[in-house]
């Protein structure tokens, strides 16, 4: 008599699943021969039970697209030729996208607004510096020019009082060195 070998029982084990926000990598290991390895991928989405199913051929792994962010699901794989061969059910979450609700202030109305007034009143500002530059050897001068002057004040002909003092200045010291000399003790009486 020859001793019967009994087959080992095809099996889906491992199933593992990496949820990401609208898609899921799902991969599994088998026994089955690579003439018969094909498969089913089941998945429930558990809010309102829909059933999606995806055939995977030759193949122990797969990108599952199009899921919904943040929503909860529950994923099988089966055989296709036999079907009543199946992976445990293994239930998964896709996260939620990164939002930010921050708002960028360059963009914002009031923003603008305030750095365009801002802009106005540094241009004004400039506007009235360079009209004062402009104006700024041209004084009112024939109200000084009739102004009554002091007994020693001399204007000169260049407008400049300080020239005139020293010059008178310095004709009142001549004028005291010359009654100086004729002080003079050491010089001879005519």
């Amino acid at each position: 008599m020859v001793p019967k070998v009994l087959a080992t029982p095809r099996e889906i084990w491992n199933l593992t699943v990496e949820p990401n926000s609208n898609y899921a990598n799902v991969s599994w290991d088998h026994n089955f021969h690579a003439d018969n390895s094909e498969f089913v991928l089941e998945y429930t989405l558990q809010s309102n039970k829909t059933v999606k199913t995806v055939a995977v051929k030759h193949k122990s792994h797969i990108r599952l697209a199009g899921l919904v962010e943040g929503a909860k699901y529950q994923l099988r794989v089966f055989s296709l030729v036999q079907n009543h061969i199946s992976s445990p059910y293994v239930t998964f979450e896709t996260s939620r996208a990164i939002t930010t609700d921050s708002v960028d202030i360059a963009t914002q109305g009031w923003f603008i607004g305030l750095m365009c007034a801002i802009a106005l009143i540094i241009l004004i500002l400039l506007i009235v510096c360079f009209i004062k530059r402009s104006r700024g050897g041209k004084y009112p001068v024939r109200d000084k020019k009739d102004l009554p002057l002091d007994a020693v004040d001399h204007k000169d002909q260049d407008g400049s009082f300080d020239y005139q003092f020293y010059r008178a200045l310095g004709s009142r010291l001549s004028v005291f060195v010359s009654q100086l000399t004729n002080l003079n003790p050491f010089k001879p009486k005519e």
